[in-house]
């Protein structure tokens, strides 16, 4: 398997046990959240959410695109599924 690292609360899987390490900060509730949004005021623990959140929630952009109908999405994650 390519992912063998597994978060052991919410199973998602990762190829690097780093991978794991930083997702697992988002478990911890007691954790410092010092990235804001400064639109909604959300907090993250990483500075790359918060920026993908204000981009996603906020701007409306819609980088990734499906070349087969032209739909387009927030995330390259969405993109895939679709």
């Amino acid at each position: 398997n390519n992912r063998p690292h597994v978060c052991p609360i919410c199973h998602v899987r990762f190829s690097r046990s780093y991978n794991l390490r930083t997702h697992q900060l988002t478990h911890d509730k007691n954790r410092l959240k010092p990235f804001s949004c400064n639109v909604c005021e959300k907090g993250f623990a990483r500075k790359h959410d918060r920026d993908r959140h204000v981009s996603a929630v906020h701007t409306g952009e819609k980088s990734f695109e499906c070349t087969v109908c032209g739909a387009a999405f927030a995330r390259k994650t969405y993109l895939m599924s679709h």
